[in-house]
């Protein structure tokens, strides 16, 4: 139910630019950033407005081309999911 409500917010708030990856992967997804938008990029204004997400480049041994970040649900409520999902897109959409 969580996933479904994250997946449907992040296809209505979000451009195609965005690619979920990782959607079967539990209490998280994997969000693929466009390429005007590094994880430093999207971390900072996240944080700025209280919500945390990580970076996926801390976990390649050699780094990575692929600016993406892990956003996580399990302990969010509903209401709580599309809100976020709502205004992480008014900070991170040109």
């Amino acid at each position: 139910k969580k996933q479904q409500a994250l997946l449907t917010s992040i296809s209505r708030h979000f451009s195609n630019d965005f690619q979920v990856i990782g959607e079967k992967s539990g209490l998280h997804i994997i969000l693929k950033l466009p390429q005007y938008l590094t994880e430093k990029r999207a971390i900072q204004p996240s944080q700025e407005v209280g919500i945390r997400v990580c970076p996926c480049s801390t976990a390649y041994q050699n780094g990575t081309n692929e600016a993406m970040v892990i956003i996580g649900y399990g302990g969010l409520t509903l209401g709580q999911i599309n809100d976020g999902i709502a205004l992480l897109a008014s900070v991170w959409q040109r």
